[in-house]
């Protein structure tokens, strides 16, 4: 459920649990009452579309994968496992900052991301989403193959 933010966990320690509960009660302040019932009707409801989105999910990442690894600036060791995002590290033939890089792809090739320094990355990387549509992420990596 992206951008709902509720998610569960499950373990086998009843000290992990304690802890955890005090660590949540503490540090957030729960889950609208919308979001709560949009979990319920995922878990309860029909799973079969769900083998299907993670089919749609893995070809996106595997376009903007090897897209990203066609540039002369941008390297993605290994695609993303579980997430609907990557991280691409800036290489040294890029000399400006991850913003710079940021915005130079914004305004080249109509392709948006966020430096990884936002999320703690210590090192030179930008950060772009594959939760949107199938055809802009083609569309934007074949401008990435275009010189700027």
């Amino acid at each position: 459920m992206t951008g709902w933010r509720v998610g569960y966990t499950v373990c086998s320690s009843d000290d992990f649990a304690d802890n955890m509960k005090k660590m949540i009660l503490y540090s957030i302040n729960g889950v609208s009452t919308p979001s709560q019932y949009g979990a319920i009707a995922a878990l309860e409801g029909p799973q079969d579309c769900i083998v299907e989105m993670g089919d749609i999910y893995r070809e996106r990442r595997d376009i903007l994968f090897e897209g990203v690894n066609q540039t002369q600036f941008l390297r993605c060791e290994t695609p993303p496992g579980g997430a609907f995002y990557l991280y691409a590290r800036i290489t040294d033939a890029w000399d400006k900052s991850a913003w710079d890089l940021v915005n130079y792809l914004i305004d080249n090739y109509s392709m948006g991301s966020v430096p990884g320094d936002i999320f703690y990355d210590d090192e030179p990387s930008i950060r772009f989403s594959y939760a949107c549509e199938t055809s802009m992420i083609q569309k934007a990596i074949e401008n990435l193959k275009q010189p700027a």
